[in-house]
């Protein structure tokens, strides 16, 4: 039998309609005609000013796309629905996330090098706490950026890694904020990028999402994005950062008390 587990972190709904495949289109980064039912692809929805304000996982077909989100921004959830007037497309409710590194029932594959599967399923699997982290180290390392409420609206898509993972289209239409996307990218103006990092010294507490980060020299370094505590004790996360910093590069935590430093690292790496 498969050893599935629940998600906390994430959570998910379906949008059912002839216009659901329409109404993704329209709102989210992806190219939604690409969407299939066997796997899931990332993307965003973001406001006007192209910043994202939450990043999704997507899979379905022309009537029926289902959409994972993170547990924290299912408030959001209300705010997407307003945009649904006029369209004939209804929300399902708000469920939980299973997943498993084994195929199961009603389960599509994630993006990443490493096999996993995860279905939108309201029935209670066993609480995993083990599995649980090597899955959410699993999106860190893809990376999959799960952005939460401190991080929301701050970065447009070519920061999050959404042009390289195939969850920003620039051929696809309109979307919220498309015009500014399309002219940062037309112009050749994407000015940061997201990297991986690891702390040097053992801290007790993973640097927050929304932590402003500076270098040596205390100059702008850019912010984190999202952090853990591995099984071994380590601590890892992305983060958003100006192009100038690179692998290897040294930044800390912008904190009056005590400050973190990080080691920037590839996603893939950590």
């Amino acid at each position: 039998m498969t050893n599935t587990f629940d998600i906390p972190y994430l959570s998910g709904f379906h949008l059912e309609g002839p216009d659901a495949m329409a109404f993704c289109q329209n709102q989210f980064t992806f190219d939604a005609r690409l969407i299939e039912p066997q796997a899931w692809r990332p993307g965003a929805w973001c406001d006007i000013k192209g910043r994202c304000l939450i990043v999704i996982l997507a899979k379905g077909d022309e009537d029926r796309v289902e959409l994972v989100i993170p547990t924290s921004q299912s408030q959001l959830v209300d705010r997407l629905r307003m945009f649904s007037i006029g369209h004939k497309v209804q929300f399902g409710p708000v469920i939980g996330a299973r997943g498993s590194f084994s195929e199961f029932e009603g389960a599509s594959i994630m993006p990443g090098p490493e096999k996993r599967f995860l279905a939108l399923d309201n029935d209670q699997a066993p609480d995993q706490p083990g599995l649980v982290q090597r899955w959410r180290r699993a999106d860190i390392k893809t990376p999959i950026t799960w952005l939460q409420p401190a991080s929301s609206g701050q970065h447009l898509p070519q920061f999050l890694g959404l042009e390289d993972n195939g969850g920003l289209s620039f051929t696809k239409g309109c979307f919220p904020g498309q015009e500014v996307v399309a002219r940062v990218h037309y112009l050749g103006k994407v000015k940061r990028h997201l990297l991986g990092f690891t702390l040097d010294d053992h801290a007790i507490q993973p640097p927050a999402p929304g932590a402003r980060l500076i270098d040596q020299a205390g100059n702008e370094g850019g912010a984190v994005v999202d952090s853990m505590a591995t099984a071994d004790g380590a601590i890892i996360g992305l983060a958003v950062c100006p192009v100038a910093v690179q692998p290897g590069s040294t930044l800390q935590t912008a904190s009056e008390t005590q400050a973190q430093i990080l080691k920037m690292a590839l996603p893939t790496s950590l």
